[in-house]
């Protein structure tokens, strides 16, 4: 996992957090990325695990912490990411509640809504390649 965290945050680009809260960042996916490696070799596809660690990615760059995924409340895929595609991930009702955020979160490319998250999460220290 430490590998595909480096991989990830290499090809995160314009975060950003608009005035109502709302996070951004962009990550773009060539052939050449480890999360495609053995996910359907014939047709590859970005598995779900790489897509909730992009949001971890948003979220550790806006905190400057560690993230701690604590619960998946839900998860929904409605389109597959596949080499060469542009994404914005973006997290919005980010609502802190005794120390853990409870917020929603997508992918979408190109306008369209790849998936959708609603989760729970913790910050922890300083971001390290270690947090899981």
């Amino acid at each position: 996992m430490p590998e595909i965290r480096r991989e990830l945050h290499k090809r995160m680009t314009d975060f950003g957090e608009d005035p109502g809260g709302r996070l951004h960042a962009r990550f773009v996916f060539d052939p050449g990325f480890v999360g495609f490696e053995g996910h359907f070799p014939e047709r590859k596809i970005l598995p779900g695990v790489c897509q909730v660690m992009c949001i971890k990615e948003l979220l550790e760059e806006w905190k400057k912490l560690g993230v701690h995924l604590k619960e998946l409340v839900s998860a929904r895929y409605l389109l597959p990411v596949s080499p060469g595609d542009e994404c914005v991930v973006t997290a919005w009702d980010i609502r802190n509640s005794e120390g853990e955020y409870l917020l929603k979160a997508g992918l979408s490319r190109g306008g369209e809504k790849v998936s959708e998250f609603r989760m729970r999460v913790a910050f922890d220290g300083a971001r390290t390649g270690e947090n899981g």
